[in-house]
């Protein structure tokens, strides 16, 4: 996945080509005010993750919605069909709308959650890949620039903005993976390209370091010879963000689903050549000839492309990532040959879909955080209770940023690695780096301090002003621009808002909130002592269609089937909810909020283990607790004096929630006994009694030294959370046998409350008080038994649990912004035959010289002219180039001017066709 091109980057959007950066105030002022844009921008993102407008969304299965939205993408494109500048193959133009298309089906596949193709979007990501090294072999062979400027240009292109996304989001770069995989093959074509430079332009010398190439990458990625892990074992096999089997296996994993895609490319770039000329001659055949030609290959095109997709696309997802490297390449061949099979269809491009694959690279960042949040795994909104319109609005703000931030990214590499020397390019990189250091260490200093937002924010403000004049200072003393007429104090009144570029630094300290996604930073103590500070709004005499829908309970307490009113139950309706109050000093910052699936599945550490340990109340926040981390709505009121679900020792990345039946304290503690020993040993544990030991026991003091002992077995295992809920209130009116009425009256189980009170805080995490809860004036209402009540009493109870559980991680020490140890060994994804396979394709291309694998030879050697099959000849197909190839060798400067870009691809089209910086 890739962004647009170099050459006009910055015209494109206007402001013409940046000027190298200079000491001066109008060389400070320009860099200040691109990266006060682009710190804006940095800025939005992580307010739209960790401060959003409106709760985040969760996604929305909606495979209709993705065909309607992919049908009107196409007709819309049909409306912006322009005349090309070209009509060669694969010429820019044909190669942005290509990039385009994939990249609207790319990112719909991922708002809309729509597994159904995930095929397909696994072969555009090869489509991709496959332009890299066509893309980049075409520059290398025509150009013949391999200085360091070159590369230093390319690897700002693909990382700058990721980088700045790492830091602002404190996330890890294989989590955006396509940018460490377009680099990784970017600087294989680099490396295969520079060894040897002398045999690029020779005949058979680049066929056999290809070859070699080919054998190479055959032995690390379809061979169980251990080279794979020799290479690339220093990336770690520790579980993280964006590799939760390992970086190492998700590299692996990464690469294998794509590692001849480059090559083939190169393959395809070395012998384009040959395709222009079959393409070029075929077209100007008789009529007769020509549809013959081009039709027996257009028909074997569609045949190869058929067998593909019935024997191969239709695969389930595991077993078509096994031949996706191998078999993917079929498929993509047929589109080029297709897409390019007249000459009508290369004259031709969409507009529309041409603008799009130029911001490929930034559109694939930023739906991360600004179309997608949460790592692209919930929704952002900003028209809630709209989904269409917010989607409509959503994706105009994130297109727009997507644009500027690929005008800033080239205006900037302009500034800080201009065209010439290298040693004015690594003086601009660590001057940055010392700047972004800088900035790091003034942000540490800041988290340590545990100021609020708005004292962080002063402080932020402060150091960004002082930058600001001292830099005016040293330009005026070293005369580097004098400040005629205004004083250095004017001038600094009038220019610091820009020159200061608070934007950026703030954005980059702005990380040390939180690095953990959706957890803003604040005093862990503060948090969990707030983390029950709410409200309850309660509503009644609700009208029919404000209730329809809407959470509710019916006059006698009764849960309403479905979570959804009926009818003729609507007028006599309530609604429930819960809310936080304003968070204030130290737990300014706690970010409290009602988390849907997604949201709560971040705030915990991946295969996150719950036991939830008790009586019926127990269980009813098992229930909760399943209904919010994993979306399990139902209950089994059969097994009610039973253990349920139990947590199971896999290394899965999604939460268990078990239930363990202990309905008395000193069940509890044989039952903690026997987790702590269990190989499913959980992370978390929520616990409750207090009902049961006051019905069948009624000793106060066995209850008391039960409690003690439970609460000194905690401290044995620190490496846990333990979260204790106290009783409900007791409504004795409601009680529904004569021994309940006599011995479990709220006057009788608050004894017991207040034991607990006396002998858990600082032995357990959270003291969750449920009898809080369910103590207000309309509860008696919401409880059928007089001790079980509405199920949103126990949803609150859950929430309260998610939000806390960070805070009471942090606070013990436990590190659970990495997920549970589940690395994988590489070796798995490797096929020997297929590999030969391939070895055998690419060896055929290269001594055929047909980028087509023989759909393009086949007919024009059976039905060509002789004119046709003389045009196939290397000499005669390749003397062009060469000579072109020739005249344009020269030094890195020259051949990196503007006008001397131009002029080559007037004359060497496939080099304008992709060109190296359209990675």
């Amino acid at each position: 996945m890739a962004g647009g091109d170099d050459k006009g980057a910055i015209a494109l959007f206007g402001g013409g080509r940046s000027k190298p950066l200079a000491l001066s105030l109008a060389g400070v002022y320009a860099l200040a005010r691109e990266f006060s844009r682009l710190g804006a921008i940095m800025i939005f993102t992580y307010v739209c993750e960790h401060f959003p407008f409106f709760p985040h969304a969760a996604k929305s299965h909606d495979m209709d919605l993705f065909w309607s939205l992919t049908a009107a993408l196409f007709l819309a494109a049909a409306f912006t069909v322009r005349k090309s500048k070209s009509t060669d193959l694969l010429h820019r133009e044909q190669t942005e709308e290509w990039k385009g298309w994939m990249q609207f089906m790319f990112l719909l596949y991922h708002y809309l959650h729509a597994g159904e193709v995930y095929n397909a979007i696994r072969v555009m990501i090869t489509c991709y890949v496959w332009m890299t090294g066509f893309g980049n072999f075409s520059f290398f062979y025509i150009k013949d620039d391999f200085s360091a400027v070159r590369v230093l240009q390319m690897l700002w292109r693909l990382n700058f903005l990721v980088g700045l996304l790492m830091l602002v989001h404190g996330n890890t770069y294989i989590l955006y993976y396509i940018c460490p995989l377009h680099t990784f093959y970017f600087l294989m074509t680099y490396v295969v390209m520079r060894v040897g430079r002398g045999m690029n332009r020779s005949k058979w010398g680049i066929r056999a370091k290809i070859m070699i190439v080919s054998v190479i990458i055959y032995l690390v990625w379809d061979t169980q010879l251990g080279l794979f892990d020799l290479l690339f074992g220093w990336v770690g096999a520790t579980p993280k963000m964006g590799g939760t089997a390992g970086t190492l296996y998700e590299w692996y994993f990464r690469t294998s689903l794509d590692h001849y895609s480059t090559i083939l490319g190169m393959v395809f770039a070395l012998n384009y050549p040959v395709a222009k000329a079959f393409f070029d001659t075929a077209g100007k055949l008789p009529g007769p000839q020509k549809a013959l030609v081009l039709g027996v290959g257009s028909v074997g095109a569609l045949g190869i492309l058929g067998f593909w997709f019935s024997e191969y696309y239709t695969l389930p997802k595991v077993p078509y990532n096994a031949t996706n490297a191998y078999m993917a390449p079929v498929a993509l061949l047929c589109y080029v040959f297709l897409r390019n099979a007249l000459p009508v269809m290369r004259s031709y491009h969409s507009e529309l879909l041409h603008d799009i694959g130029k911001t490929t690279l930034e559109t694939y960042l930023l739906q991360h955080h600004l179309w997608l949040t949460s790592n692209a795994k919930t929704l952002l909104v900003l028209v809630p209770g709209m989904p269409k319109l917010n989607f409509l609005l959503v994706s105009c703000v994130y297109y727009g940023c997507a644009k500027e931030c690929y005008r800033l990214t080239m205006s900037l590499r302009g500034m800080f690695l201009p065209d010439g020397s290298v040693y004015t390019c690594l003086r601009n990189l660590l001057g940055l780096t010392a700047v972004v250091v800088a900035a790091l260490v003034a942000g540490a200093m800041l988290t340590v301090s545990y100021m609020g937002r708005v004292e962080h924010l002063i402080a932020i403000l402060g150091i960004g002003l002082l930058v600001a004049f001292a830099t005016l200072v040293i330009l005026d003393r070293k005369k580097a621009e004098r400040i005629n007429g205004p004083s250095v104090t004017a001038e600094f009144v009038r220019t610091a808002p820009r020159l200061a570029c608070v934007g950026f630094i703030a954005v980059i300290i702005a990380r040390t909130y939180n690095p953990a996604m959706d957890r803003p930073t604040a005093h862990p103590a503060s948090c969990m002592a707030t983390v029950q500070d709410g409200a309850w709004l309660y509503r009644t005499n609700i009208g029919t269609l404000e209730c329809l829908g809407a959470y509710d309970v019916n006059q006698d307490g009764d849960e309403i089937e479905g979570w959804k009113a009926l009818e003729e139950q609507a007028g006599a309706c309530e609604t429930l909810a819960w809310q936080w109050k304003a968070q204030e000093g130290d737990a300014a910052g706690c970010g409290f909020r009602m988390l849907n699936k997604w949201e709560a599945t971040q705030r915990v550490r991946k295969g996150m283990k719950i036991a939830v340990v008790g009586d019926s109340e127990a269980r009813n926040v098992y229930y909760a607790l399943r209904r919010m981390f994993i979306g399990d709505d139902s209950s089994d009121d059969a097994k009610r004096h039973s253990d349920l679900t139990r947590l199971e020792p896999t290394t899965g990345s999604k939460p268990q929630v078990g239930f363990y039946w202990a309905p008395k304290v000193e069940d509890i503690r044989l039952k903690l006994a026997s987790l702590y020993n269990d190989v499913a040993k959980p992370d978390a544990i929520v616990f409750s009694a207090g009902l049961w030991d006051t019905l069948h026991n009624g000793n106060l003091d066995d209850y008391e030294g039960s409690l003690r002992e439970t609460a000194g077995l905690l401290h044995t295992h620190e490496d846990m959370v333990y979260m204790f809920m106290q009783p409900p209130r007791v409504v004795d009116s409601k009680l529904n046998t004569p021994e309940k009425l006599e011995k479990m009256k709220e006057e009788q189980v608050a004894k017991y409350r207040k034991v607990a009170e006396k002998n858990l805080p600082g032995k357990v995490d959270l003291l969750l008080n449920f009898h809080q809860l369910t103590s207000e004036s309309f509860s008696p209402s919401h409880s059928v038994d007089g001790v079980h009540y509405a199920r949103i009493y126990y949803d609150v109870v859950a929430q309260q649990v998610a939000n806390a559980l960070p805070y009471a991680a942090e606070a013990k020490g436990l590190n659970w912004d990495l997920p549970e140890n589940q690395s994988r060994e590489t070796g798995g994804m490797a096929d020997p035959a297929y590999g030969i396979g391939v070895l055998i394709a690419i060896a055929v291309m290269l001594v055929t010289f047909d980028s087509f694998a023989g759909i393009t030879l086949a007919p024009a050697r059976l039905f060509g002219t002789p004119g046709l099959r003389q045009a196939l000849r290397y000499d005669e197909a390749y003397r062009p180039f060469l000579a072109n190839a020739s005249s344009a060798s020269a030094p890195p400067v020259a051949a990196s001017a503007p006008k001397k870009d131009e002029g080559l691809e007037q004359k060497v089209p496939f080099l304008a066709g992709k060109g190296g910086a359209n990675v």
